[in-house]
């Protein structure tokens, strides 16, 4: 079976554009050791595709910048949902 040639998680990205408000949510864990779910918000500045440790096929991540801070951080583009508030 062929793989594609194509970057892992490409069509998430392209669903995305640079400057799109996007929220996603993270599991965060509470003083008492309890899970909760946590909403980001955050800013789409760029893609860039790198190589994920043991994998032989590059992967896009999405630069985000969260709303309120001064860095940026790289997420996978499937866990991104567009902000439409």
């Amino acid at each position: 079976m062929k793989t594609s040639d194509k970057p892992f998680l490409h069509s998430y990205a392209n669903n995305l554009n640079i400057g799109d408000l996007v929220w996603w949510t993270e599991w965060v864990r509470t003083e008492d050791f309890n899970y909760e779910s946590k909403v980001h918000r955050g800013a789409l500045m760029d893609f860039k595709i790198t190589m994920q440790l043991g994998s032989q096929r590059p992967v896009v991540v999405a630069i985000v910048l969260p709303y309120g801070s001064n860095n940026t951080r790289e997420i996978e583009p499937h866990l991104l949902k567009k902000d439409t508030n």
